[in-house]
């Protein structure tokens, strides 16, 4: 009996951090003047959480653990932020897109907020957000970093798509 409760439990778990088809890089040509965006999730989650990510200050994709969202983007200076239900904070980055070229920004556990709630619980959450600066590649629950290619795509090669719908929490 207790057995088939763990396979059971453990299928339902599984289900919640399913996402969709693997991730292929887009081999098609970028349309003329713009840069391509990818921005990936390396936190594997048990449960889904999607996190909101925003663009120059607009909505464009809710993004789970274990994804990558692709989006064609004009070029020039950009703000890119990500904001993860249920923690304190918002990881923000800056960055500037080159015409024809991509631009590779990763979405990684923030391992300070970790160990703060790992530590502390609720209290450890509420001293790292008070002591958060909370509009920074580290505001939030994830750090975004901007990668090199080469870096980027080995990252990517496990992850799958993003359609940027929401999945629920």
């Amino acid at each position: 009996m207790r057995k088939a409760f763990l396979i059971a439990a453990t299928t339902a778990l599984s289900a919640c951090a399913t996402s969709g088809p693997a991730f292929v890089v887009p081999t098609g040509a970028m349309p003329s003047g713009q840069a391509r965006l990818f921005v990936f999730n390396t936190q594997s989650q048990i449960i889904r959480a999607d996190s909101v990510v925003s663009l120059d200050g607009q909505f464009i994709c809710f993004l789970a653990g274990d994804e990558v969202m692709v989006r064609d983007i004009p070029p020039g200076q950009h703000k890119l932020a990500v904001d993860t239900p249920m923690t304190p904070g918002v990881s923000v980055l800056s960055f500037n897109a080159e015409p024809g070229k991509p631009v590779y920004i990763e979405a990684a556990r923030n391992g300070r907020t970790m160990a703060a709630v790992g530590l502390f619980g609720v209290f450890g959450m509420v001293a790292n957000m008070a002591a958060s600066d909370t509009e920074t590649p580290r505001g939030g629950s994830l750090v975004l970093e901007q990668l090199p290619e080469d870096t980027a795509l080995k990252a990517m090669s496990s992850l799958t798509s993003c359609d940027c719908k929401r999945h629920g929490y």
